[in-house]
């Protein structure tokens, strides 16, 4: 047994341990993020609702598709909910989910980067599936061994959120140099999210343009501002989570600029957290899919990847020289 398994595999007590002070649940609304409609989702899926209005482009029947594909990643945590297993069990399945993402990072796990499987005692199991998703395309992106199996699963776990999956995909696009030469099937998976992103952006629109009850309330416009988390938290008088965000903000802002401007180190840590900005304007939901990612790169992750990098460079230098060296001598013996 590897290392990093049996450090991964040290983090389990521990999980088990602080889950059951925990309030959060897949399907429950006690958890401090609150209700948003994501268990009206899989219901609809459950009772085939979904599927009974067909996949046309009316009254978001759109999202059919979405929405099963959704249910697929989470029906373990419906499974679990229905039958009444407590918090225990569905922590147990979250450390399953993350398995594959923790032990795929460069250099291997290091058990401090295990801190942030404790992400989903203040946050829902869904925005940190999600947030597995974003680490797990950060380290498909990085790693020197082919990753295709951890691409697919990053595009399935951020299928959760519309939002992220857009970022999802901007990400893709800023670091095409390194997948698509790798990774040529990646288009068909970046056409699923693009499709899964566009039915979400449909229903989005109906939404505000009257294809909804709230819409035609002439509450459309307002119910998809109120997703902005700054609007959200100065109007619900959550002074401290407005706080909290607005700081995020700047640190993510302070260490993207500072890394890739002031240091001059790799572009990495910019084109990482760009998609990000965009997401503070969205929802929350979104903005935490980072937060798995954040934690581990200040923990050590950063670091390492710029050391694989510096020896990339070093390696190809010394490749470039050597080809260097042997054209010069081949044109010696030549003459």
């Amino acid at each position: 047994m590897k290392l990093s398994t049996v450090k991964y595999l040290a983090w389990l007590p521990i999980i088990l341990a602080a889950a059951s002070f925990s309030t959060q649940s897949m399907f429950s609304n006690e958890g401090t993020l609150g209700y948003d409609g994501f268990f009206l989702q899989i219901q609809s899926v459950v009772e085939a609702t979904a599927f009974a209005r067909g996949f046309g482009f009316e009254d978001g029947a759109q999202l059919a598709l979405n929405h099963a594909l959704r249910f697929a990643v989470v029906s373990p945590f419906f499974f679990l909910w229905t039958n009444g297993a407590g918090n225990q069990a569905e922590f147990l399945l979250i450390y399953l989910y993350a398995l594959p993402v923790y032990l795929s990072c460069v250099g291997g796990f290091k058990f401090r980067y295990g801190a942030s499987l404790l992400i989903p005692l203040i946050v829902s199991p869904r925005s940190y599936l999600v947030a597995l998703g974003i680490l797990a395309l950060f380290n498909a992106i990085h790693s020197q061994r082919r990753t295709g199996g951890l691409l697919f699963y990053s595009v399935i776990l951020v299928n959760l959120s519309s939002g992220v999956t857009l970022a999802w995909l901007l990400t893709v696009y800023l670091n095409r140099d390194r997948l698509f030469g790798r990774y040529p099937w990646l288009k068909y998976i970046i056409a699923l999210a693009a499709c899964l992103f566009t039915f979400s952006l449909i229903h989005k629109y109906q939404f505000v343009s009257g294809g909804t009850s709230d819409a035609e309330s002439n509450r459309g416009l307002i119910a998809l501002l109120e997703r902005n988390i700054f609007f959200d938290s100065l109007e619900s008088g959550r002074i401290s989570r407005f706080i909290g965000y607005a700081g995020l903000l700047l640190f993510v802002v302070f260490f993207s600029v500072y890394n890739y401007f002031i240091r001059k180190r790799s572009r990495v840590w910019f084109i990482s957290f760009l998609p990000i900005f965009p997401l503070f304007l969205v929802e929350g939901l979104g903005v935490m899919s980072y937060a798995a990612l954040l934690m581990c790169v200040i923990f050590g992750l950063g670091k390492r990847i710029e050391l694989k990098a510096q020896r990339a460079k070093q390696e190809a230098r010394k490749l470039r020289q050597a080809n260097l060296l042997a054209r010069e001598n081949q044109a010696l013996l030549r003459n």
